[in-house]
């Protein structure tokens, strides 16, 4: 029996994708974190799919306090919903709260429980760790409950390019199929996101920029600067931005909006990309097209950019190392593929680059 955990639109088209393709026919639970916008409806229309034997909801609200977060972590009791399954595999796309109550709960039951990893983003490409031990909270419940998916190996990885992974774990990886109109999760994942609806946008600016809350998350990167900066080197009317789920819709001025409430991964699906710049510092949303689709379009990516600008000091250490797994993963990317992404390091030098680049039409 399969418990699969998603939390983000992301994470439920990957496990669409992984279920169909690798275990069609197995016992298949789902367990929905609500803590994104349409989940309920997402929800809803998967369980008329009825592509999983049981499917659960649910409510990020109910987490508690800290004391009584750390306590259901400790003795692993997750008070969200009542199943009484013995799991036998478990998947995950990275670190969430209620997948931790998960897998201590269905460890105590099956000590032969395996833990399995989805894409979730550049993360399993770059080396990130799926699970973090650098933390005070996440130490303490390792070595406390021996139960802890802290001590858990992962067992499998289902990725769309295991071929562009820089550090394998190990030798289980499995390659997920593109998403395009051969693949039989296609017509299910349409359905669930509507992405048939008439109402998606097509792109009529020559770039795309993908914000990211590089501020809010705690990195040493000033997104507002950059676009100030970028209005100035550039027409404002040729640029369309892609605000990141967590970022407010008037975040910034003077730039169009893509107005879709879709997932980046559902309208690359649907929409005619071609003519298109993707611009980004350090977002995955670039790569996303290619790996996920087989879509190639030129992508800009500054990484290189702030780690030459950014300050080398302690305080920016996690920043410096995202910016430089990027990079790393960036150049290794081009030498596997075909797709032309460019890595300016300097606003002069991406200033040309934009005024430069040929679409894939010329």
């Amino acid at each position: 029996m399969n418990a699969f955990i998603a939390w983000t639109p992301l994470h439920i088209i990957n496990i669409l994708n992984t279920v169909i393709n690798y275990y069609p026919d197995s016992d298949n639970s789902l367990f929905i974190y609500d803590e994104f916008d349409g989940a309920h409806e997402i929800f809803e229309k998967l369980n008329r799919s009825q592509v999983f034997w049981d499917i659960y909801l649910i409510d990020h609200q109910k987490t508690g306090n800290t004391i009584e977060k750390m306590g259901s972590l400790l003795f692993n009791k997750q008070k969200f919903i009542f199943q009484d399954k013995p799991f036998d595999h478990i998947f995950i796309q990275g670190e969430n709260y209620f997948a931790k109550l998960l897998y201590g709960e269905a460890k105590k039951k099956n000590k032969d429980v395996h833990l399995h990893y989805i894409e979730d983003g550049l993360g399993a490409y770059v080396g990130s760790p799926v699970l973090r031990t650098d933390n005070k909270g996440n130490r303490f419940i390792k070595q406390m409950n021996r139960h802890s998916i802290f001590r858990a190996k992962i067992t499998s990885y289902y990725v769309y390019e295991p071929n562009l992974i820089l550090s394998k774990m190990d030798e289980n990886y499995f390659q997920l199929p593109k998403l395009v109109d051969s693949n039989p999760a296609i017509h299910i994942i349409r359905n669930v996101f509507d992405a048939k609806d008439s109402r998606i946008e097509r792109i009529n600016d020559r770039i795309l920029f993908f914000d990211q809350p590089f501020l809010k998350d705690g990195f040493s990167i000033d997104e507002f600067s950059f676009v100030d900066a970028l209005q100035k080197i550039i027409f404002p009317e040729t640029i369309t931005v892609k605000y990141h789920p967590r970022s407010p819709k008037d975040k910034y001025s003077g730039l169009n909006v893509l107005k879709t409430g879709l997932p980046w991964e559902i309208y690359c699906l649907n929409s005619q990309l071609e003519d298109v710049i993707l611009l980004s510092i350090a977002t995955t949303a670039s790569f996303t097209p290619y790996l996920m689709f087989g879509i190639k379009l030129p992508v800009v990516m500054l990484a290189a950019y702030y780690l030459n600008v950014l300050p080398k000091n302690k305080e920016n250490e996690r920043t410096v190392m995202m910016l430089k797994n990027t990079v790393a993963f960036t150049d290794y990317y081009m030498q596997q593929t075909e797709v032309k992404v460019y890595q300016p390091h300097s606003m002069a030098e991406l200033s040309e680059l934009l005024l430069e680049i040929p679409s894939e039409t010329d």
